[in-house]
């Protein structure tokens, strides 16, 4: 069973060529690398890309050709399994949209299973929460898709820049079809934060973030089971960084930066 790999990256990760070639020893089709800037890597097609996940990944999977798609950050490590199990579980169903491995990493000096993630409302705003029993999205570390569904839902969200949320979005779209999102421990992968996103600063980082969890919260609000008062909460925390003069995080929040 053939699939096709896309890895968004700038082409910094040490664990890329590694990554590569446990990807050719699992059968991979076609490996697109996509990103502004990448080493030239064997038997890999490089796709000159901004530097935005979400518009590396789409400009990517317009080029695979396979009928499935493993989506992989640059940034992770293979520690068990084999793809090939992934492809039995998403091959049982046309209605999977995507299926997620084992992916552990280190948070605050603790290893979770971050893809038994979800969502949990504070302060009338969507935050992850970890340790859930299924999958409440698909974590954009690495998943296994069918491209058939991925361009039915026109893939990431490219408002989503350069990353953060495009992955909870185009899930809770995936479920609005009726789609779902299955786990499997018969993966196991290890995810090195902070690889990729090494040089942005914290400002940046939580900028970034709280841009995507505005755009995702006004788009699913309903799903959120959340009114249109959320927005004042939003106003709030904006607030609050104006009053620290938090000038820097208030513009990356905008996308002005």
């Amino acid at each position: 069973m053939s699939f096709d790999v896309v890895i968004p990256t700038l082409g910094r990760s040490c664990y890329l060529e590694s990554l590569i070639e446990w990807l050719h020893k699992q059968g991979s089709r076609n490996i697109f690398l996509s990103g502004s800037n990448c080493a030239n890597f064997k038997h890999t097609t490089f796709i000159q890309s901004e530097p935005s996940y979400s518009k590396s990944v789409n400009n990517a999977v317009k080029h695979c050709q396979s009928e499935f798609i493993l989506i992989m950050n640059d940034d992770i490590k293979p520690k068990e399994g084999c793809v090939e199990s992934m492809l039995e579980i998403i091959k049982s169903n046309p209605d999977i949209f995507a299926v997620v491995p084992m992916i552990n990493t280190q948070k605050n000096n603790k290893t979770i299973n971050e893809s038994l993630i979800g969502l949990h409302i504070r302060n009338a705003r969507p935050w992850p929460t970890y340790n859930q029993k299924h999958p409440g999205y698909a974590n954009g570390a690495c998943f296994l898709t069918r491209k058939e569904h991925w361009c039915k839902l026109n893939g990431f969200s490219e408002a989503f820049h350069p990353a953060y949320w495009e992955d909870v979005d185009i899930s809770f779209r995936a479920k609005e079809q009726g789609l779902s999102i299955v786990y499997t421990d018969s993966v196991k992968v290890d995810h090195i934060r902070g690889v990729t996103t090494g040089d942005f600063s914290p400002d940046r980082l939580n900028g970034i973030f709280l841009r995507g969890q505005r755009i995702f919260t006004a788009r699913h609000y309903k799903a959120l089971k959340l009114n249109v008062f959320w927005w004042f909460f939003e106003i709030l925390s904006q607030g609050k960084d104006l009053i620290m003069l938090k000038w820097r995080k208030l513009l990356f929040r905008w996308g002005v930066l």
